[in-house]
């Protein structure tokens, strides 16, 4: 016998509040459409340090590497306050690091440092989102809900790029010129203030569980199959 299965649909409401962490995701792929461009701009324009692909790479490792290692960190945060305070951590470290290289960026050494800082907070972020897409919405949900959210990763990703490039390359005196510094500090500073406004956002939410309401839409769906 085969047991034909639906999917629930998700009314307004849990849609927003399964896409109400969009910034974020936006804010990660802007900083990392800028930090190869800035690191890898000739020091002959007056900033930049010129670096080669493979120097690029290693410059952007320890965001790789600290998200590696905020994993486990999210997770006892999360225990112990919930994954909505281990997301908004998160999006405040982000924007601490994403206006603080914007504005400290003339030794790598800096540089490296914010990166460091960039990955944690991605790592507590995004180890956290997980949590709260699926605890938006009831048990009947979860399956749009994680589709939501990927579409939200695929479209994030796009718009920060876009918006991070149009900002920097808008900075340019004159058509085919190279950008100037300031295009750079705006970029990374209105990156900061996105992450800042996912944590407001985070935080004024509602904190209504619909888990711990009992859903009655797939109830009444297995009733219906049962006669």
């Amino acid at each position: 016998m085969i047991e034909r299965l639906r999917v629930v649909p998700m009314r307004h409401r849990q849609v927003r509040r399964v896409s109400g962490h969009g910034e974020e995701l936006v804010v990660m792929f802007a900083a990392v459409t800028l930090l190869p461009l800035f690191v890898q701009t000739s020091t002959a324009l007056g900033y930049g340090f010129g670096y080669s692909p493979a120097r690029t790479g290693l410059v952007m490792a320890p965001i790789a590497v600290c998200m590696l290692l905020a994993t486990p960190l999210a997770a006892r945060v999360s225990g112990a306050l919930g994954a909505r305070a281990t997301f908004g951590a998160g999006a405040v470290l982000a924007a601490i690091a994403l206006t603080s290289l914007g504005l400290l960026h003339e030794h790598i050494a800096a540089v490296l440092f914010w990166c460091a800082g960039l990955g944690l907070a991605y790592g507590l972020a995004f180890a956290s989102l997980g949590s709260l897409v699926v605890g938006a919405v009831g048990r009947g949900q979860t399956g749009a809900a994680t589709g939501i959210n990927t579409i939200l990763r695929t479209v994030g990703g796009a718009l920060g790029a876009a918006f991070a490039t149009v900002i920097v390359t808008s900075s340019a005196t004159t058509f085919g010129q190279p950008p100037t510094e300031s295009g750079y500090t705006t970029a990374f500073v209105v990156a900061g203030a996105i992450a800042l406004c996912a944590a407001g956002v985070t935080a004024t939410r509602s904190i209504a569980n619909p888990r711990r309401r009992v859903d009655a839409l797939p109830t009444a769906n297995a009733s219906r199959a049962a006669d």
